[in-house]
């Protein structure tokens, strides 16, 4: 029987950690549900394997206790090799095409 050459998929839909795990952004969404109810929106950005930037547009009052509260949940999910910084924003761009993911990533998990 022939062996597969490689795996392609959606990268973009994973974050990379620096031992090389996927983590699927699905698993996030749900970790972010702890407080999903506190934002109008969010998106996940990676640009290192060893960190992820959660972009929030607040609904309202949004201190840093809630931020840290947030950042150390989907630390949870990632493990202890990737640090979550919570930032707050007025606003999320959407892409060109109008969509607005849930992660953006520069990072290619199937590059390797």
């Amino acid at each position: 029987m022939p062996l597969l050459g490689g795996l392609e998929g959606r990268a973009s839909e994973c974050v990379v950690t620096p031992a090389g795990r996927c983590v699927p952004a699905l698993l996030l969404q749900r970790g972010m549900r702890l407080q999903a109810d506190l934002f109008w929106e969010y998106q996940l950005q990676q640009r290192r394997s060893d960190e992820v930037e959660v972009l929030v547009v607040p609904k309202g009052e949004y201190g840093d206790t809630l931020a840290a509260e947030l950042s150390r949940h989907l630390e949870a999910f990632l493990g202890n090799e990737v640090h979550v910084v919570v930032s707050r924003v007025g606003h999320i761009p959407r892409d060109p095409s109008g969509k607005q993911p849930i992660l953006k990533t520069s990072l290619d998990f199937f590059a390797r």
